[in-house]
């Protein structure tokens, strides 16, 4: 069964208002010079849950800055419920996603390819 229209527009919505969040509200140092892209939100199906998916470009970091984010949880918590009309805001769990970082190294794999090739 695939995910409802509500729960994806819902899903997309904590996305936009979790990535300003992170880019102009938290001062954690942790997060102030790394380079990381909050990109999905999948929602659970009782909406309890908001599994929030994070590339970080700066390799090495990624421990740091998923620490962050979790310290920071309750507060993004608190301040998605000021910022939508949603009548429970789910729990914030931050996972490391490394496609984007692995599709850039298997970019770079080709690349290599085609020029000994």
């Amino acid at each position: 069964m695939g995910v409802s229209y509500r729960t994806e527009r819902a899903a997309e919505r904590i996305l936009q208002e979790l990535s300003r969040l992170v880019r102009e509200e938290m001062r954690d140092p942790r997060l102030q010079d790394s380079v990381l892209t909050l990109h999905e939100v999948r929602l659970s199906r009782d909406l309890g849950y908001a599994d929030v998916f994070v590339s970080a470009l700066d390799s090495g970091k990624e421990k740091e800055i998923l620490a962050a984010l979790h310290k920071g949880r309750s507060f993004l918590r608190s301040r998605l419920a000021e910022a939508l009309d949603f009548r429970k805001v789910p729990e914030l769990r931050f996972h490391l996603d490394s496609s984007i970082e692995e599709g850039y190294r298997i970019e770079r794999i080709i690349q290599e390819a085609n020029k000994t090739g």
